[in-house]
C-alpha cells in the first residue's frame, strides 16, 4: 500500500491566513528548525498553533535584530528591549525599517508563481 503525504504550508480560517513552522522559515530564509524555535519560545510562542502575519513580522523583527550587529546582539537582549519599548529606537538608530522589510515578505508571497 503506498501512501500520498500532502505538506500543508498555509491555510485559512475566518478570513486570516497562518501558516506552517516550514512555510515561515522558507518566507524568512532561516534554514535550522532549531533557529526558528528558539526564536518562537524568546518571543513567547512555542505554543502558539496558528502562525498569521502578525507572528511572522515579529519573527522578522527578532531576526533583523540579531543580524544587525551579527554577534553582539542576542534573543535575550531583544526581549529585555522589546519589554521596556525601545526596540522602535533602536531599529531606527540602525536604519531598520521593519515595515518595509515585512512588506517585501507578503509581495513575494502574494507574488504570482512563475512556471
Amino acid at each position: 500500500m503506498t501512501y500520498q503525504v500532502y505538506e500543508v504550508k498555509s491555510y485559512e480560517i475566518d478570513g486570516e491566513l497562518y501558516f506552517s513552522k516550514k512555510q515561515i522559515r522558507e518566507m524568512l530564509g532561516i534554514r535550522h528548525f532549531e533557529t526558528l524555535k528558539k526564536h518562537l519560545e524568546v518571543l513567547g510562542l512555542t505554543n502558539c498553533h496558528r502562525l498569521g502575519w502578525a507572528e511572522v513580522k515579529e519573527i522578522l523583527a527578532l531576526k533583523l535584530f540579531l543580524y544587525a550587529k551579527n554577534g553582539d546582539f542576542s534573543r535575550r537582549m531583544y526581549k529585555c528591549l522589546k519589554d521596556k519599548g525601545y526596540l522602535p529606537k533602536i531599529f531606527k538608530h540602525l536604519g531598520i525599517d521593519i515595515d518595509s522589510e515585512f512588506q517585501k515578505i507578503q509581495n513575494n508571497y502574494y507574488k504570482p508563481k512563475q512556471s
